[in-house]
């Protein structure tokens, strides 16, 4: 049984309520996907106008699945009813693309982890609930200038370097009153080209969503899977070990995060962010190795 929107208890309740997403199943009603030409190149270089193009199906299971085959297989192509084209702002290329990979995580690659399994029936309900804002608005409605209720509150989080479970975290950033919330998730528009620089030097620090792009086109193992997490540990411990205010979202990459960079292939994104830093002379050159266990070559070479 899967939770509507409309029964989602949380303070958007365009998104699913956490603590009951894992008592539902993660068959989707909708199929999201991007179109072929919106390629990885494009996901963190887009201009404030700028539209892309997302393919909306809607999903009807074989009757003849069994209840555990609906939750675990994903919807084959005889499932999937046509396509309808929509047009949203550039900035979502880039978010729809990583929770798509985070959802094979464990519906293609086999990451059957509790984490794993969480995050796949909860992006899987939030992009079911980003396909019925599209249908609502109808083919054609949608432009640059739409804002998603379903996908923006969770674009802020990763605009500030906050993990959608820490649930601490989100409360201490958010604040307690409407107002605190209303500033936290409506003053910036995470959208913005501007911010995309404070996107890449916070997400580096949200170890799924890195791995997701480290990963795109890439089978994920198991073994790959928790080097990304032990290298987030790491990552904390060496930020935490900074003095107060020595770390910046706005500053130069450090020689340790070019590091985690450079093992889990994600380079070819941050390579503005990694130039830079190295002119700014905040690291004396790109490191080749780091304080970090060596990857294996599949995940060095993840985006060749």
């Amino acid at each position: 049984m899967r939770l509507s929107a409309s029964k989602a208890t949380s303070k958007f309740p365009h998104l699913p309520a956490s603590a009951e997403v894992l008592t539902q199943t993660p068959s989707p009603k909708f199929n999201v996907t991007l179109a072929p030409q919106e390629t990885e190149e494009l996901l963190f270089k887009y201009k404030e106008h700028e539209i892309c193009e997302v393919w909306v199906s809607r999903v009807t299971r074989r009757p003849t699945l069994i209840e555990e085959e609906r939750e675990k297989l994903f919807p084959e192509e005889d499932e999937l009813g046509p396509a309808t084209v929509f047009h949203v702002h550039a900035g979502y290329r880039r978010v729809l693309a990583g929770f798509l990979r985070e959802i094979e995580f464990n519906f293609k690659d086999g990451i059957n982890t509790h984490y794993a399994t969480w995050r796949a029936i909860y992006l899987q309900m939030v992009l079911d609930c980003f396909a019925e804002e599209l249908i609502a608005k109808g083919q054609g409605k949608t432009s640059g200038l739409f804002r998603s209720q379903a996908l923006n509150p969770l674009l802020q989080r990763q605009l500030r370097g906050i993990d959608d479970h820490e649930t601490r975290h989100i409360k201490y950033s958010v604040g307690h009153t409407p107002d605190d919330a209303a500033s936290f998730y409506l003053k910036d528009d995470p959208l913005d080209p501007r911010n995309i620089g404070r996107v890449l030097r916070n997400i580096l620090y949200i170890w799924s969503i890195r791995l997701s792009l480290g990963m795109l086109g890439t089978k994920l193992r198991e073994e790959g899977y928790w080097k990304a997490y032990e290298n987030n540990q790491e990552l904390w411990r060496w930020r935490n070990g900074l003095e107060e205010g020595a770390w910046n979202e706005v500053g130069p990459l450090s020689t340790m995060e070019i590091g985690v960079l450079g093992y889990e292939g994600l380079g070819d994104f941050y390579r503005d962010l990694i130039d830079s830093s190295v002119s700014s002379n905040s690291v004396s050159e790109i490191p080749t190795h780091s304080r970090l266990s060596p990857r294996e070559s599949w995940i060095s070479t993840a985006r060749r």
